[in-house]
């Protein structure tokens, strides 16, 4: 069940999205003695940097979006933070879109990983967090699994029609429709929250 201020029209289409949060959970240090840490800010920037770069093809290929966002270890200047976070989210239009999403997610956290522990494995200061990263480095899905709505039935639409409820109909359904504009009779409707309920 999706339900939408839709400003006089109705949705019949709608995406899901899937969290993906990654997690470093070491041991910080002090500016001191900063390689004695695991620098868990290094750690998430490079992982940011690198899926990125490696999923935004992917994901794009695939008509769905991809949102890197919430990356954070600690606000001080003189510390080594050994845990953090960092978070990416997908939006996508059907099961498959979602499935190839879950698959990339995990080859590319994979690689980049590698690339860190090949980056910095020798680097002054970060060697012990290239060495630690796989022992304290995890990705962990918060949601995923839940179903997009893409429905049409004639029926409803006949009833909906003599309501003179119309259905937005953009001209090319991407998995980032949801959350565009749609010019309707001369407004603009934009959709500003949901509910959703999944069985």
């Amino acid at each position: 069940m999706f339900a939408e201020p839709s400003g006089g029209v109705y949705f019949d289409r709608a995406t899901s999205s899937m969290t993906v949060r990654i997690e470093v959970n070491g041991a910080g240090a002090t500016d001191d003695a900063p390689g004695a840490g695991d620098n868990a800010t290094l750690i998430l920037a490079v992982l940011a940097h690198r899926l990125a770069s490696l999923l935004a093809p992917a994901v794009s290929s695939c008509g769905s979006r991809m949102c890197l966002a919430g990356i954070h270890t600690g606000e001080l200047h003189n510390r080594v933070y050994g845990s953090g976070r960092l978070h990416l989210n997908f939006a996508y239009a059907d099961s498959l879109a979602a499935s190839r999403i879950e698959r990339a997610v995990e080859d590319c956290f994979a690689a980049a990983m590698l690339e860190l522990e090949a980056e910095f494995g020798n680097a002054p200061f970060f060697s012990r967090s290239a060495a630690n990263a796989h022992g304290i480095t995890r990705s962990r899905w918060l949601k995923r699994g839940i179903p997009a709505l893409c429905n049409r039935d004639p029926e409803m639409e006949a009833i909906l029609a003599l309501a003179e409820l119309d259905a937005v109909r953009p001209k090319t359904w991407t998995a980032h429709s949801r959350a565009m504009p749609f010019g309707h009779r001369g407004r603009v409707v934009t959709p500003s929250c949901s509910v959703r309920a999944t069985w």
